[in-house]
């Protein structure tokens, strides 16, 4: 076996088609907002209705995403992931509809809630297969989520690139058509990758303690998914900030720049992780640490004195996120009630939409009022609760025990 664990991970038959497919799934799901922001104010001449758009095609996917993942575990992914790839393409295809025949403001927003609605978390898909496809090397998974991440990270890094791109090639009516072509593309081909190498979990029966409370029976999953909302409010305040820092110093075509810079310390943080020997049963440990090191990294952002030092500094500030990211999934695998692991993964990022949501709103207008540093410490403190959330339940957090045939 390769020294380096990506590489022994990567050999494993099907594990880089499979991630190079999940990959493609999800970049569209990056590139999408920009475009639909791009193409509703090209219509409208207005970015806040562009904005209530992009934000009613979150909304429809918070509200759902929970519910497709008790779904998926039950009906199994083809049976979810094919019908929603198809009906949310159509309904982006509806909304370059809407748009360009002059339709009204609710009307678009009415089409990106049903997009929205019908999401699908291929993303999560994979999630779920890696304890599956790494069945002889389970050492090994821990490290496939941290190489997850880095895809995941990646495709947020160059989704938007490619929005901008298609926009000025193109046309932003364009740039959402292509994005909604590559998620049919991108989603049906994972699917298909997954059931050719009999990979895909099976449907389980009903189960009628299951069905009533699902993945939240568990105190872990329910304590990961509330300590998530202060990541995503975090997450989003930082964006701004860093949008309102470049603003301010007279360069807001630097704010690309920063906000690219926080992206790729995800990666670098998760590709370190991944490197790295792990003591056995220290995940509780790593989760605590690296909810501390976003707080912190947050927190000194406010102390940059010029762009050529918010570089760097976004940078280190964004490196624990990817491999938080790894921790708390395997976390999840291990705390998940059996035949509700897919539903597991879907209640934190749910809470991860919904505080980026409340993240976004609240440091916009924190930033028009006070300025960026006030932003940067509203982030930072949504981060330090978070922490000390993490901290004072990290009881709940013993693996549930896997029943026989598990």
């Amino acid at each position: 076996m390769s020294r380096h664990p990506f590489a022994a991970i990567l050999r494993v038959r099907g594990v880089a088609l499979l991630l190079g497919l999940s990959g493609l799934a999800r970049l569209p799901a990056a590139t999408s907002p920009l475009a639909v922001v791009l193409f509703v104010a090209d219509r409208t001449g207005s970015f806040g209705a562009a904005g209530l758009v992009v934000g009613a095609q979150v909304l429809g996917a918070a509200l759902t995403n929970p519910v497709k993942g008790r779904a998926m575990d039950r009906l199994g992914q083809r049976a979810l992931l094919v019908p929603l790839a198809v009906v949310h393409a159509g309904a982006l295809a509806g909304l370059i509809a809407a748009g360009l025949s002059d339709r009204p403001l609710a009307a678009l927003a009415a089409v990106a809630l049903l997009a929205g609605l019908a999401f699908p978390p291929t993303g999560v898909a994979l999630y779920v297969l890696w304890p599956r496809l790494l069945r002889d090397s389970p050492a090994l998974v821990g490290k496939a989520y941290a190489l997850d991440t880095i895809v995941f990270e990646t495709t947020y890094i160059l989704g938007p690139l490619l929005a901008g791109l298609l926009v000025l090639a193109l046309s932003p009516a364009a740039a959402v058509a292509v994005a909604a072509a590559v998620f049919v593309v991108g989603t049906l081909s994972f699917v298909a990758a997954a059931g050719a190498l009999g990979k895909r979990p099976a449907p389980r029966a009903p189960s009628a303690a299951i069905d009533r409370w699902g993945a939240l029976r568990s105190p872990g999953v329910r304590a990961i998914a509330l300590g998530t909302l202060p990541l995503g409010f975090c997450v989003s305040s930082t964006d701004v900030a860093l949008s309102a820092f470049a603003s301010a110093r007279g360069a807001p075509g630097l704010a690309g720049l920063l906000i690219a810079s926080y992206g790729a310390g995800s990666v670098a943080g998760a590709v370190l992780y991944g490197t790295r020997a792990r003591a056995a049963g220290s995940l509780v440990r790593w989760q605590t640490a690296l909810t501390a090191g976003l707080a912190v990294g947050a927190l000194a952002l406010a102390l940059a004195p010029s762009p050529l030092a918010m570089v760097p500094l976004a940078l280190v500030a964004s490196m624990p996120f990817g491999p938080l990211v790894a921790v708390r999934s395997e976390l999840i695998a291990s705390l998940a009630p059996a035949g509700t692991v897919t539903e597991a993964f879907l209640w934190p990022h749910t809470a991860l939409l919904v505080g980026m949501s409340l993240g976004s709103a609240a440091s916009g207008f924190v930033a028009q009022v006070a300025g960026w540093r006030a932003a940067v410490l509203a982030g930072a403190a949504g981060m330090a609760l978070g922490a000390a959330w993490t901290l004072a339940r990290r009881s709940a957090f013993a693996p549930v025990p896997a029943p026989a045939g598990r």
